[in-house]
C-alpha cells in the first residue's frame, strides 16, 4: 500500500515546496515565523470583474474544446446521507470522584498532529466542547467516524489530560472512557528588566510547543496571564508536557522560551528577563515603485538555543512597517504579500528605519472553466497543481485555492507561489474535477488563454452484500488513491500525487451504491459497516466517460479479540491502549486499529479480518507521547485470527 519510492517523492515534493514558498524560490533560506495575525494568503472567494483579461492566446466559444463523452445511461441508485449514531462518553475523575464543570473537547488535532506543526484556526472549527455534569460525566453524540480522535479535558483547578489513539466506526457507542486529572503543576516567576527591576503588566501566552515552536495561533489550549506590579506571574494548573512561553510588555522586547519541560514536580519557578524595545522600520514596494499596503512583516532572531524573539507586523497605506518590540540583535525579516513572492532580508540590525523592500509579483496565470458544449460555468474552485518529477502524476497545492462566484464568462485568475511548470484544477458540484494542459511559466509574467473544461467524469457502482448475498444497507463507500494508507503520517499530508476523486456514499436498502463525477485514475474502495469486518478494494481504473461496474463486494463478520490489561500489582488498567495491526501490511490494505481499556482494564475488538496481526497494550502515560515505546516493544505479541472466531489475548505490563 506504501512503497517507498512513492512516500519519498511526496516528502520531496512537499519539501522543494516548502522551501520554494518560504525562501521565495531562490534556495534554501530562514523559515518564518507564523504570523501573529491574519496571515495574507490561503483560500478566499472571489467575483470576477466584468472586464475580458487581457489574453495572449483567446480560445473561441468553442473551437478548440475537444469532445466530452456524453452522460452514461444509468439507473439512479438512491444513496441515503449517513445516520450519524456514533456517540462517546465516559467520565473525568480526579481522586476517585467526578469533576463538575470540567470541559471535555473533542478533536481530529491532538497532541500527535502538533508533531507535523502548529495546528491552524481552520483545522480546529470542527473541535467539540461539551461540559462535564455534577458527577463528572460528558457524551458527545452524532460523531463521524474517524481513526485518530482525541479527548482533552481541563479545569480551572486541575491540570490538563488528553486521551488520544481514539477510534469510533460507523454505528459504534464509545462508552466508559475514563479520563483522571491531577492536581497539575504551578508554572511562575518573576518578569524583570535587565537592571532587575519588575515589570508590571507583562503579557504571558503558554502554548503546547511543536518541535521547538508554540502553538500560539489557532489552539485553544493556550493559557494566558498577565504579571503583577512585583513582576510575579502565576499559571496555577499546568498539565504535564514540553511548552513554549511568549512574554512581552509595553516598551520592551518580546521573548519566547522554548521547550519548557513541565513534568513531575509540584512547581516549576521560570524567571524572565525582558531588554528594553528597539526598532526596525521601512517600506515595502512594488517592482515600479508604489507603496505596497496590508503586506506582512515578520522578525525572526534566535538569541541562544532557549529563547527566541518574533514579531510580525502589517504595513500601512503607505507601505511601512515598524517594529516597536524587538530586543536589541540582529534579525531577519520576511515579507509577504498577496501576488508577490516572498521576500527575505537578513542580518537586520535593531535601529534601521530606512529599509526599503522592493517585492517581486508573482506569475499570474489567467483562463476560464467551462463545461462540456464549451459554455462558462458560473461557480467553481480552482486551484494549483505541480507535476511531481519522474511520474505522470501531479499534487495539489492547496493553499492556492479560490472560490470563484457569480462568474459571467467563466475567468478565473491564479497567483503561481513560484516560477515553473503547473497545472489548474477545477471543480463543481455538478462534474468530476477536471484539469488544463500543463504549462511554464516564470517571475513577473501573466499568462492567459488557459481554458478547463469540466466533464462528468467516471462513474462507480457496486452492490454490498453478506455472506448470505443479502444486501447491506448503510455501509459506508469511499473512494481514494490506490496507494492510500488511513494512517496519521498519509492523513497529516497536505497533499497527495494523484488526480483521484475522494467521495462517500452510502448504501441504499439493496446494498447498491454509485459514485458519479469521479476523475481519470487509478482508485482504491473502502467499505465499512458496523457490523462487519471492513474491506478494500485496490487497483480500480476509471476513465473519463466509462462507467466501472464493481463485483459484488462481500463483507464478512470477522473475529472478535479480547482481553484484559493488568498493571504491576495484577489488577486490570484503566485507560491503557491497545493496537492492533496487521502483521507485514498485507497486498489490498492494511490494518490499524486501537481501542482503550474499560474501568476494569477490558478492551475488545470486534469484527476484525481474517489474518496474522501484532498486538500491543501501553499503560495510560503522561502528555509526553514517546513514553509508552517500552511498553509497546515488550508486550508485542503475535495473533492469528479466522473468520467468525474468538480470541483472548491478556497482557500484563510491569515497572
Amino acid at each position: 500500500m506504501r512503497p517507498l519510492p512513492v512516500l519519498l517523492l511526496v516528502v520531496a515534493a512537499l519539501g522543494v515546496f516548502y522551501l520554494a514558498f518560504f525562501s521565495g524560490g531562490d534556495g534554501i533560506g530562514t523559515a518564518p515565523v507564523a504570523p501573529l495575525g491574519p496571515a495574507p494568503q490561503g483560500p478566499e472567494d472571489s467575483t470576477p470583474q466584468d472586464e475580458e483579461p487581457t489574453e495572449l492566446q483567446k480560445p473561441s466559444d468553442s473551437g478548440g474544446l475537444a469532445e466530452v463523452p456524453a452522460a452514461v445511461d444509468r439507473q439512479t441508485v438512491e444513496t441515503p446521507h449517513a445516520i450519524l449514531a456514533n456517540s462517546i462518553s465516559g467520565r473525568v475523575v480526579a481522586g476517585g470522584k467526578g469533576v463538575k464543570g470540567a470541559t471535555v473537547t473533542l478533536t481530529k488535532f491532538g497532541r500527535m498532529a502538533t508533531l507535523f506543526g502548529p495546528v491552524s484556526n481552520n483545522q480546529r472549527d470542527e473541535d467539540r466542547t461539551e461540559e462535564t455534569n455534577e458527577n463528572g460525566e460528558f457524551v458527545f453524540r452524532n460523531v463521524e467516524t474517524y481513526t485518530e480522535l482525541s479527548l482533552i479535558a481541563k479545569h480551572p483547578e486541575l491540570g490538563r489530560k488528553e486521551e488520544g489513539n481514539i477510534q469510533i466506526a460507523d454505528g459504534e457507542a464509545h462508552e466508559g472512557l475514563v479520563i483522571t486529572l491531577g492536581d497539575g503543576v504551578r508554572l511562575h516567576g518573576l518578569v524583570n528588566d535587565s537592571s532587575g527591576n519588575p515589570i508590571a503588566g507583562a503579557s504571558l501566552l503558554l502554548g503546547s510547543a511543536s518541535l521547538g515552536s508554540i502553538s500560539d495561533e489557532g489552539n485553544p489550549d493556550i493559557l494566558s496571564t498577565t504579571s503583577s506590579p512585583d513582576g510575579s506571574y502565576e499559571f496555577a494548573s499546568v498539565g504535564n508536557g514540553n511548552y513554549s512561553m511568549t512574554v512581552q510588555a509595553e516598551g520592551f522586547g518580546r521573548v519566547t522560551i522554548q521547550q519548557m519541560n513541565v513534568a513531575g514536580q509540584a512547581s516549576v519557578k521560570r524567571d524572565v528577563i525582558l531588554d528594553v524595545a528597539y526598532m526596525i522600520g521601512g517600506t515595502v514596494l512594488s517592482e515600479d515603485g508604489h507603496p505596497l499596503a496590508k503586506a506582512t512583516v515578520q522578525a525572526f532572531s534566535m538569541t541562544n538555543r532557549a529563547e527566541t524573539t518574533r514579531s510580525a507586523v502589517e504595513t500601512n497605506a503607505a507601505g511601512e512597517f515598524l517594529f516597536d518590540d524587538v530586543s536589541e540583535g540582529v534579525y531577519t525579516l520576511m515579507f509577504i504579500a498577496e501576488g508577490y513572492k516572498n521576500e527575505r532580508e537578513p542580518r537586520v540590525e535593531t535601529g534601521e528605519m530606512g529599509l526599503n523592500k522592493t517585492m517581486t509579483p508573482l506569475p499570474q496565470v489567467r483562463g476560464r472553466v467551462v463545461d462540456g458544449l464549451g459554455q462558462p460555468v458560473v461557480n467553481f474552485t480552482v486551484l494549483l497543481r505541480n507535476p511531481v518529477q519522474g511520474t505522470e502524476t501531479t499534487m495539489a497545492m492547496p493553499d492556492t485555492a479560490k472560490k470563484v462566484r457569480g462568474s459571467k464568462d467563466g475567468t478565473f485568475a491564479l497567483s503561481c507561489p513560484q516560477h515553473g511548470t503547473f497545472v489548474v484544477e477545477a471543480k463543481d458540484d455538478k462534474h468530476a474535477p477536471s484539469f488544463s494542459e500543463p504549462f511554464e511559466i516564470v517571475y513577473g509574467q501573466e499568462l492567459t488563454g488557459v481554458v478547463v473544461q469540466l466533464s462528468e467524469g467516471g462513474i462507480l457502482r457496486g452492490r454490498v452484500v453478506d455472506a448470505k448475498g443479502q444486501g447491506i444497507r448503510g455501509a459506508r463507500v469511499k473512494t481514494h488513491d490506490t496507494e492510500y494508507s488511513d494512517d496519521p503520517f498519509w492523513r497529516s499530508l497536505p497533499a497527495f500525487p494523484s488526480e483521484a476523486t475522494e467521495k462517500e456514499v452510502r448504501t441504499n436498502a439493496s446494498g447498491d451504491f454509485e459514485i458519479p463525477g469521479l476523475s481519470a485514475a487509478t482508485y482504491q474502495v473502502d467499505v465499512r459497516h458496523a457490523k462487519f469486518a471492513q474491506t478494500i478494494k485496490t487497483g480500480i481504473v476509471i476513465v473519463d466517460g466509462d462507467m466501472v461496474e464493481l463485483p459484488e463486494i462481500q463483507l464478512a463478520a470477522g473475529a472478535t479479540i479480547s482481553g484484559t490489561v493488568h498493571g504491576p500489582s495484577g489488577s486490570g488498567l484503566s485507560g491503557a491502549m491497545v493496537q492492533l495491526q496487521l502483521e507485514g501490511g498485507a497486498e489490498e490494505f492494511q490494518v490499524n486499529l486501537t481501542t482503550r481499556t474499560d474501568a476494569q482494564g477490558r478492551y475488545t475488538f470486534n469484527h476484525v479480518p481474517s489474518g496474522s496481526y501484532h498486538i500491543h497494550a501501553q499503560r495510560r502515560g503522561s502528555d509526553n507521547p514517546f513514553q509508552g515505546s517500552l511498553d509497546l516493544q515488550k508486550t508485542k505479541k503475535r495473533i492469528s485470527v479466522s473468520e467468525g472466531d474468538s480470541y483472548v489475548q491478556e497482557f500484563n505490563i510491569n515497572n
